[in-house]
């Protein structure tokens, strides 16, 4: 996706399709793609005249869409460039902020927790922090959920998930917090707490209240 230059390929086929044309057009001896249409080529020779002519390109790829061409595509981009004797860098972005924590603790995928459920196998959830709705199908998940005996959420703010929960718990969030991940690189990397909970308490909630009841006493609606 390379919005910047006014091109968006949405669709992950189109997104790798657009990084094989562009590290072929910055070295031919990468593999082609046909069926390039005219307009797509010319914003493509445009965003290689601009990787072309930068001193230090960053190529940004990850694992967000699932899809082993995009990083492959974003590698044969960065071939092509240090075979220009470019000083090209390449990073790769992990789906979620922990995700690679959360490979290096191992444990099954979601696919296995479900097949759990749907047979009867486990008879307790716990959902951390995490829509599972946004991982699989919703069908599927609230069918799985609806089979557990227990169902239990934890998160701090609210999802569509907790529909599902027998119980809710409340967690701080990484703002409320402090804490250790994995990042993208695999080392630890920590986050500090930026505000106090405390500070929402009665009398700020009070004066907050009070100021909206002024400023709406000064800007009355209109009948």
């Amino acid at each position: 996706m390379i919005s910047r230059r006014g091109l968006t390929a949405h669709r992950v086929e189109d997104q790798a399709r657009l990084g094989f044309a562009i590290a072929h057009a910055l070295d031919n001896s990468a593999p082609a793609v046909d069926g390039i249409e005219p307009e797509l080529q010319s914003k493509i020779d445009v965003i290689v005249q601009a990787l072309a002519g930068a001193k230090k390109p960053l190529i940004i790829s990850g694992t967000n869409a699932g899809s082993i061409e995009v990083i492959q595509a974003a590698a044969n981009v960065a071939k092509a460039l240090k075979g220009r004797g470019a000083d090209v860098g390449i990073t790769m972005i992990a789906r979620s902020v922990n995700s690679m924590g959360l490979g290096i603790m191992g444990g099954g995928s979601l696919e296995e927790a479900l097949t759990e459920l749907e047979t009867g196998r486990a008879d307790a959830v716990v959902v951390l922090e995490n829509d599972l709705h946004r991982h699989a199908s919703a069908t599927r998940v609230n069918a799985a959920l609806a089979k557990a005996p227990l169902v239990m959420v934890v998160d701090h703010q609210r999802t569509a998930i907790m529909e599902n929960a027998h119980l809710v718990l409340s967690a701080a969030s990484f703002a409320e917090s402090d804490g250790t991940v994995i990042n993208n690189e695999g080392r630890a990397q920590r986050f500090f707490q930026v505000y106090d909970p405390a500070y929402y308490d009665s009398k700020n909630c009070h004066a907050g209240k009070l100021a909206l009841v002024t400023l709406a006493a000064q800007h009355p609606a209109e009948p």
